[in-house]
């Protein structure tokens, strides 16, 4: 039995949704959706009669080119409203595990320790090694220091979250989050796709950060970029040394 998480999962990455990469989010094609939940002939009738119904669904619309003309796609948030929207018993087994995942956030807010354990239970049930769970764990935690840095700096729009969060990549690894996605095979998560040592890599670049960040008192964007760019570098510098390490190091007999 598939878990609810997989669910969504399988919806979004049936081959029949359209989707697209807009400023590095991922949006999808709200009549595909639509044609594969609800109980109708005409997806298309039905995709213009769900937003006179619920107004909402319009204005979380993006508009991306998928072929002739421009269509109408909604990011993760968009389509969470529309499910909501659908009458179908397809849609009603998405609401239930929207309602499971509301819950569970609420009891993780109480107990911050139930989120963890059960993070670690979902990647051992996929048959991840423990030294490269407990390396995800830290990486989390070194993702959460770098952002309530940058948002205590006065970042608090996601372009400028997005902006720093590539500068940072692209001076450690040598590409952006896309790039990188695109080199792990169009992985929705990267950091689920990551090695121990990228993750290793990656969580001391943003703690590096943070450190600068508070050394400097940053507060400027461009200022807030150059640390992260400074970090990326100094990482960048211990990552070459290590694969060169590993290539000049000769095999065992």
């Amino acid at each position: 039995m598939k878990t609810a998480r997989n669910l969504i999962h399988h919806l979004l990455e049936d081959d029949r949704v359209r989707s697209q990469v807009i400023e590095g989010r991922e949006v999808y094609s709200p009549v595909d959706l639509v044609a594969l939940l609800a109980d109708c002939a005409d997806a298309h009738a039905e995709w213009d009669e769900l937003k006179q119904a619920e107004p909402g669904l319009s204005r979380s619309c993006v508009l991306a080119d998928l072929g002739d003309e421009p269509q109408e796609m909604l990011d993760l948030r968009g389509v969470m409203r529309l499910i909501l929207a659908i009458d179908s018993s397809k849609a009603e087994k998405l609401r239930n595990w929207m309602t499971d995942v509301a819950a569970r956030h609420l009891e993780e807010e109480a107990d911050p320790e139930l989120a963890i354990g059960r993070l670690r239970h979902g990647y051992l049930a996929q048959g991840r090694m423990r030294s490269w769970i407990d390396q995800r764990l830290r990486s989390i935690s070194a993702r959460h220091e770098i952002v309530g840095e940058w948002y205590k700096r006065g970042i608090k729009d996601s372009e400028q979250f997005r902006l720093l969060t590539n500068a940072l990549m692209e001076s450690t690894f040598g590409m952006d989050v896309n790039a990188f996605r695109a080199s792990k095979g169009y992985v929705r998560n990267l950091r689920d796709h990551l090695t121990d040592l990228e993750l290793s890599l990656l969580s001391l670049a943003e703690t590096t950060a943070a450190s600068l960040h508070r050394q400097s008192n940053s507060t400027d964007m461009e200022i807030l970029k150059r640390d992260v760019q400074d970090a990326g570098r100094i990482i960048a510098q211990t990552r070459h040394q290590i694969m060169e390490a590993v290539v000049q190091r000769p095999e065992a007999a």
